[in-house]
């Protein structure tokens, strides 16, 4: 599993040496950045969606109400974390899914007022 998953990080043009430098949750323009592909300090890395950032993307877009879009990459993750973050976004919030979504990350964007794919993103689901 580890191989794959450091190629499919890989594919996205990303070194570990950016890994590190970067932020899971960024803000720009109005725009709420999730890359669940990024560690959080003092978390456990997963890559993938957790508990925590249900916590912290419902902070992030009730203290900067400018915030009008999320958008969400990864491979997944904590399914429960993900209907928290949709049931918080439902038609209030736009969505746009860059890179490849999947699984949890593909829920969240379907939670969006509406949705968006970057060039090149891909989304993935499978049967709960």
């Amino acid at each position: 599993m580890k191989p794959f998953f450091i190629l499919w990080l890989l594919s996205f043009g990303l070194n570990a040496s950016e890994l590190t430098a970067q932020s899971r949750y960024t803000v720009a323009n109005g725009t709420l950045i999730f890359d669940m592909t990024i560690e959080e300090p003092s978390y456990e890395f997963t890559g993938s969606v957790e508990s925590y950032d249900a916590e912290a993307i419902q902070n992030y877009l009730f203290e900067m109400p400018e915030i009008n879009t999320l958008r969400v990459t990864g491979l997944g993750g904590y399914g429960p974390a993900a209907r928290a973050i949709l049931a918080y976004l439902v038609h209030s919030i736009n969505t746009e899914a860059f890179g490849g979504c999947a699984s949890a990350c593909a829920r969240i964007f379907l939670g969006g007022k509406s949705r968006r794919l970057a060039t090149g993103a891909t989304l993935g689901f499978h049967r709960p």
